[in-house]
């Protein structure tokens, strides 16, 4: 209640808030003192999803909890992307809890490529404890908590993809974590499917912003010869609304529903549609493609699909629109200018970086990895994971995690950038410049 007065006459009524910001008392307020709320049985709990941080923590620092900031910042975020994330997310790793005693999928049935020594069990709580098989891969997908808090300072995109792209980016880190710490077959398609949503909303939202109708074309928007029922956006709102309300026994049945391409199939259609907007010639960006193709081992319908099929409609109707970037994005500008390996075609270089730290263990140039990345990368606000130290040296891939979450936001930045160049173009054009 926030009227002093009504406090003493025994008469506040309504919902329960939870304060996340600073209550800054205004002048046109001025008894706003009084907080009154109901008593409520029982004792209180930290989140699971808190504890399971702080469990992290100690197991891979020996730091009993973690940074109640961070937690408090990372909440604070999926709380504006989405009212309903944090309990999707909660209610998410409650189920992931729940997953260990089920007695079809066993946990460790479905061992991963990148297999750790030695597991550790995390302490929950007194009665709970979560069995981690791949501890490092595990904690460093706190980088994709980080890449959702990220979208924060998306300006220009459309409220509804940085919606999805802060929802989806959340449930990756939920899905990521789940596959390595179970090595379980839900786990990695739920892994799996989170990394198509993600570069399905950035594959859509980057056609989007240079007018490509969501109905105009099914191959150029959904990669698909037949028609998709749901967006990306819509994937990324499913998901949410499935961890937020279904038992994990409907997870697998729910998520085959989603008719999401491969991502590693997206992600080439928006490279090769990205290298077209930047000026690269048709034999250069062909020869791209076949390697990819190549790189990816993908099969024939697939490649018919990109090659055959997406190439060409997309470069038509990139003409027919007459639609040439006379700018290119500012974190092309910063990568060009980084550390990024060997001398190759510049936009070759930057492609190739995000390549590899968007698919892992694709390289399609040969270029002598690793690069250096954390250099050439503009993406500073991803901070460490716990662990780091001694993970880079014991599992790669949990690098990989890292530096991926990163590439990622270099490539929702991107996205971005397209759409504030259309947004002065549009302001332009009714100015009579």
């Amino acid at each position: 209640e926030f009227i002093q007065q009504s406090c003493f006459l025994g008469v506040c009524v309504g919902p329960c808030f939870a304060f996340t910001e600073e209550v800054i008392k205004g002048d046109n307020l001025p008894d706003a003192t009084c907080y009154k709320f109901n008593e409520v049985k029982g004792q209180s709990a930290p989140m699971l999803m808190r504890q399971v941080f702080d469990a992290t923590q100690m197991a891979m620092t020996g730091v009993q909890k973690f940074s109640t900031t961070d937690f408090n910042s990372l909440t604070l975020a999926m709380l504006r992307i989405d009212t309903d994330l944090v309990q999707s997310l909660e209610n998410g790793w409650n189920e992931v809890m729940k997953y260990q005693v089920q007695d079809q999928d066993h946990w460790g049935s479905n061992p991963s490529s990148y297999v750790e020594e030695i597991p550790k069990r995390l302490a929950i709580s007194n009665s709970k404890s979560l069995l981690v098989l791949e501890p490092c891969n595990f904690a460093s997908n706190w980088a994709y908590y980080q890449l959702m808090s990220s979208v924060a300072s998306l300006n220009w995109m459309p409220k509804e993809v940085k919606k999805a792209l802060g929802q989806s980016s959340a449930a990756l880190a939920l899905a990521s974590s789940f596959f390595h710490g179970s090595n379980t077959k839900l786990g990695q398609y739920f892994d799996n499917l989170m990394r198509g949503i993600n570069v399905c909303i950035l594959h859509e939202a980057y056609m989007q912003a240079f007018g490509v109708l969501v109905e105009t074309d099914s191959v150029l928007i959904r990669l698909t010869s037949t028609q998709n029922q749901m967006t990306g956006i819509n994937m990324a709102q499913f998901i949410t609304d499935l961890l937020l309300t279904e038992p994990y026994q409907n997870w697998f049945k729910q998520m085959k529903t989603i008719d999401v391409p491969n991502y590693e199939i997206t992600y080439s259609a928006l490279t090769l549609t990205i290298l077209t907007n930047l000026g690269s010639g048709e034999l250069q960006i062909d020869f791209f493609a076949s390697q990819i193709m190549k790189k990816l081992q993908v099969s024939r319908l697939d490649e018919k699909l990109v090659i055959g099929e997406f190439l060409p409609k997309m470069r038509k109707f990139m003409h027919k629109k007459n639609i040439a970037m006379n700018a290119r994005p500012d974190i092309y500008n910063l990568l060009l200018r980084s550390n990024l390996g060997v001398q190759l075609h510049p936009i070759m270089n930057v492609v190739d970086y995000l390549f590899n730290w968007t698919i892992d263990k694709i390289n399609p140039f040969n270029l002598p990895f690793p690069l250096k990345v954390e250099d050439g990368t503009t993406s500073a606000i991803m901070e460490e994971f716990p662990g780091k130290s001694q993970c880079q040296k014991q599992q790669p891939h949990s690098i990989w995690h890292f530096q991926n979450a990163k590439a990622l936001f270099d490539l929702f930045q991107i996205v971005d950038e397209i759409f504030s160049f259309q947004a002065q173009e549009i302001l332009m054009m009714k100015n009579g410049l």
